[in-house]
């Protein structure tokens, strides 16, 4: 069965509300952890998990924010 949730454009969505978002914020680096890729992507991990499920909206039946170490990736939903 093919995912409405990606063949019908909902993605793209959910993916322009999370760049809002994080263009939105300000000043959640220091000039030093700025520097460091693993930092940036640690504290971009930490936020956007916060509101992925909102993010997602109706698109969401489950959510969970539990991620290993190893990349933001491991963020799953199952989509309606």
């Amino acid at each position: 069965m093919k995912s409405n949730f990606y063949y019908q454009g909902h993605h793209m969505k959910v993916a322009t509300r999370t760049k809002e978002y994080i263009n939105s914020l300000n000043d959640f680096l220091s000039p030093q952890t700025a520097r460091s890729p693993r930092a940036v992507g640690d504290a971009l991990e930490f936020l956007v998990a916060d509101r992925f499920e909102g993010f997602l909206g109706d698109w969401c039946s489950e959510y969970s924010r539990e991620s290993a170490r190893r990349a933001m990736a491991d963020m799953a939903f199952t989509d309606v």
